[in-house]
């Protein structure tokens, strides 16, 4: 096991790669990777010849506008290889989603296939209890994968987040535990958790996708900003990532613990073009509403007690199939047809009584059958559906 929780100290100014539309109009997000790894010192800074370099993607559910891009993930690892590496791909979806269908739907297993990449499903594990040393966790439940990798090139989507105001880097690294350690994080201190891991799992480098930016986790407003960020220190560039985002950096907790911890330092400077946001910083502190906040943590606090009852079972696919967003038909104006049926890769409609099986949707909630419809008898519900676009 390569375990690496404590490696040489990090510059106290890290050095962060931009490309962005507007200084490289038209480039690809192969143009743009290779200029930030360029304005880097190049991919021979991070991977030598003969080393296994896991590729970390953002890949939480079956929405290519909610994670990273294909091509850019592509770019990465022709470096990598181009360096004498041996790249693979690794990743477990939201916690209310099912992996093995969201590789499915996203065509991912064909995809890697076709470039030679090796995927796997950290669903499947196996697993290593690490111990965490931060309080209020002693121990965490890492995938053997990241673990024994001599490399670990972090590929984040930069996206807004209900409940820590942002997904970028250091929270990337989630999808690396098992679920029974995500649902602890996630009813102890989610900001905690997320930079215990930090200190255990540190990537090699962070390249930021921010080609497209989501303002959800999932289901949100998507804008085309044609970004791509670069560098070696997770903290610093999270930090460059809110400004991007229009988010107070150290107002976002996990940041500042992750410096505080040393996980990585808040002093940078960026080498390329240097895209601010036009919008007002959101100075607001900590993640969303409170009561917003307490309501998730006991959710996931009522998880850990029923999982351990019903021998790992969870409730969250229910809670958020019910209080996130859910497709349902309406019989008064459905024809029967059977479009949304052969849309759905969960079989998941009842034709005949115009219903969605929600045990059948709740894990994959494509949506697919909403754009099917012929007739537009399929709507969005739930409480944030009129906030989903993309």
């Amino acid at each position: 096991m390569n375990l690496q929780p404590r490696p040489a100290p990090l510059a106290e100014t890290a050095l962060l790669a931009q490309a962005d539309e507007r200084a490289m109009p038209g480039a690809s997000p192969a143009d743009k990777v290779g200029q930030v790894l360029s304005l880097l010192g190049g991919i021979a800074q991070v991977v030598r010849p003969g080393q296994r370099v896991l590729l970390k993607p953002n890949w939480v559910a079956p929405f290519p506008h909610a994670t990273t891009d294909l091509a850019l993930i592509a770019a990465v690892a022709e470096q990598v290889r181009a360096a004498g590496g041996e790249p693979f791909l690794a990743e477990s979806s939201g916690f209310e989603f099912d992996t093995a269908a969201t590789f499915a739907l996203l065509g991912l297993e064909e995809w890697a296939a076709g470039l030679g990449l090796p995927l796997l499903n950290l669903d499947e594990g196996p697993f290593e209890t690490v111990p965490a040393e931060m309080r209020p966790f002693d121990r965490l439940e890492i995938a053997r994968c990241a673990l024994e990798a001599d490399v670990v090139i972090n590929l984040p989507r930069m996206k807004r987040h209900s409940y820590t105001r942002v997904t970028l880097g250091m929270k990337n690294l989630m999808g690396l535990l098992s679920r029974a350690s995500r649902r602890e994080l996630h009813s102890r201190s989610l900001e905690r958790g997320i930079v215990a891991l930090a200190r255990l799992v540190r990537p090699a480098l962070t390249i930021l996708d921010g080609l497209v930016t989501t303002s959800r986790a999932v289901y949100g407003v998507t804008e085309e900003r044609g970004i791509v960020v670069g560098g070696r220190d997770v903290v610093a560039l999270d930090h460059y990532g809110c400004r991007l985002l229009g988010v107070e950096p150290y107002a976002i907790e996990h940041i500042w613990r992750g410096a505080s911890a040393g996980v990585g330092t808040m002093s940078y400077r960026v080498a390329g073009a240097q895209v601010h946001p036009a919008i007002v910083l959101d100075n607001a502190q900590g993640g969303g509403p409170s009561l917003y906040r307490a309501g998730f943590r006991a959710l996931f606090a009522a998880d850990r007690l029923y999982a351990r009852w019903s021998g790992g079972r969870s409730l969250l696919p229910w809670a958020h199939y019910y209080l996130g967003v859910r497709p349902r038909i309406d019989p008064a104006r459905c024809t029967r047809c059977g479009a949304c049926a052969a849309a759905c890769p969960a079989a998941a409609i009842d034709v005949a009584a115009a219903k969605v099986v929600a045990e059948r949707c709740m894990r994959v909630r494509c949506l697919r059958c909403v754009e099917a419809c012929p007739e537009r008898a399929i709507e969005v519900r739930g409480l944030r559906a009129g906030k989903r676009r993309g």
